[in-house]
C-alpha cells in the first residue's frame, strides 16, 4: 500500500515573509508491505513494513494471535494496535480525513509492543478487549512517551 503526497505554493510577497518560505514538493506518506498468514487453524501471523518513516524501515503491525483460547478468547503478542479507542482500531484506508485528529495523536498509546488478549460474545454484539504493552524509548514512540501500560 503506498500514499503518494504532492503540494504546491503560490505566495505573495506578504505571505512569505509573515509564514516564510513554503517548499513544493513530493514524498510518500505511506509505502507499507504486510506478509499475513495462518500457521495453524487457530494461529495468525502478521509482519508489516513502513518504508516512508523518516531515517530508514520500520516495523508496523508485526505480531502473532493464537486464538479459541479457554476464558481469554483470542492472545496477541508483537507490535500491534492498542485497544484504546475506535479511532486506534480503524484502518488508515477507512478513515473520513487523510490523518487521525490531533487529540488521537496526543493522547492515544497507538502501536505498541505488548500482550492484548480479546473475546467476542456468542451473539457478537459484544467484544473485550485488554493489554498491557511497554511504553517510551523504542521505534516509533512519540518524543517523550512516558504514558504507562
Amino acid at each position: 500500500f503506498t500514499q503518494l503526497d504532492g503540494a504546491y505554493y503560490s505566495q505573495d510577497p506578504l505571505n512569505r515573509a509573515t509564514v516564510g518560505d513554503a517548499q513544493d514538493g513530493w514524498g510518500f506518506r505511506r509505502a507499507r508491505l504486510a506478509i499475513q498468514g495462518n500457521v495453524a487453524p487457530w494461529t495468525a501471523y502478521q509482519i508489516e513494513m513502513d518504508f516512508a518513516t523518516a531515517g530508514r524501515p520500520s516495523f508496523f503491525d508485526t505480531y502473532i494471535d493464537q486464538g479459541n483460547l479457554d476464558y481469554l478468547g483470542n492472545v496477541k503478542v508483537g507490535q500491534f494496535c492498542q485497544p484504546f479507542s475506535v479511532d486506534s482500531l480503524t484502518g488508515f484506508r477507512n478513515l473520513t480525513f487523510l490523518e487521525r485528529s490531533l487529540p488521537f495523536l496526543a493522547f492515544v498509546p497507538f502501536r505498541r509492543v505488548g500482550l492484548q488478549s480479546s473475546v467476542l460474545s456468542d451473539d457478537e454484539d459484544t467484544s473485550l478487549a485488554y493489554s498491557v504493552f511497554r511504553t517510551g524509548g523504542f521505534n516509533n514512540a512519540p518524543l517523550g512517551d512516558d504514558r504507562y501500560a
